[in-house]
């Protein structure tokens, strides 16, 4: 799948949002439109550029949602071009509903674009709030092949200044089985950790730098080596978050 298409089935999944949000105008109030009963959101999370060791690295964290505090359709999207090189690019559909106070139950489809072959996989996780205002995100997947896996993301932010909020991140991934055509060893294959402090111009625009590491391990260590990847990488990075 050419590079140009992401863009198309971004916009098609906001498209798909919306309208799952507008079927449900009668529930609460809208974001910006306190009359429709509607709510939505779309964050770049992360837009940023990496100093990362092969060459220089430009990193999306995309999510985007509508519907009510019941129901929501949540489009994710991830990925990473190195080098000018698509390393990852990964797109999740799912619904949105809270199971408790502070979470929230997710399932839907995930679609990965990149590096080689593209690979389809029902999707079923959490979000929410742990204690110590800690954000985590655990989603499983299961897909073709019998492939299997399991991605878990912690958060937390700390408020410096009324404007400077420091944001640390930890991430680990493991799958099931072997994918060598896309570098993928069984086992626990990837952790990233990072530190980012942003400065809020306003509430919905902030600049951020940050420092970021992140590595291959196991089998997954083993086939990047073979192919003559970096396995461990220290970045310094620097971006822009916006939400509207």
């Amino acid at each position: 799948m050419t590079a140009p298409v992401l863009p198309r089935l971004i916009v098609t999944g906001l498209l798909l949002c919306l309208q799952a949000g507008a079927a449900r105008a009668a529930d609460p109030p809208a974001h910006g439109d306190h009359g429709s009963g509607v709510f939505w959101q779309v964050l770049a999370d992360r837009l940023e550029w990496q100093d990362a060791g092969p060459g220089p690295a430009f990193h999306w964290d995309l999510h985007a949602w509508a519907g009510t505090d019941s129901n929501r359709v949540l489009l994710r999207a991830e990925g990473e071009r190195l080098d000018g090189e698509t390393e990852d690019n990964q797109v999740e559909l799912l619904w949105q509903r809270p199971v408790t106070a502070f979470w929230d139950l997710v399932v839907g489809i995930r679609q990965d674009f990149a590096p080689v072959d593209n690979r389809s996989y029902f999707a079923l996780g959490i979000t929410g709030l742990a204690p110590q205002w800690v954000h985590l995100e655990a989603t499983a997947w299961l897909g073709e092949r019998g492939q299997s896996g399991v991605g878990v993301e912690a958060s937390r932010q700390l408020l410096l200044t009324n404007r400077l909020i420091l944001d640390a991140s930890v991430e680990a991934v493991a799958w099931g089985r072997d994918d060598e055509v896309n570098g993928i060893g069984n086992g626990l294959s990837k952790m990233e950790a990072g530190i980012r402090v942003r400065y809020e111009i306003r509430r919905e625009i902030a600049p951020y730098l940050g420092v970021e590491w992140s590595g291959k391990l196991g089998d997954t260590a083993d086939l990047a080596r073979e192919s003559g990847s970096e396995v461990r990488d220290l970045r310094t990075v620097a971006g822009l978050r916006v939400w509207f």
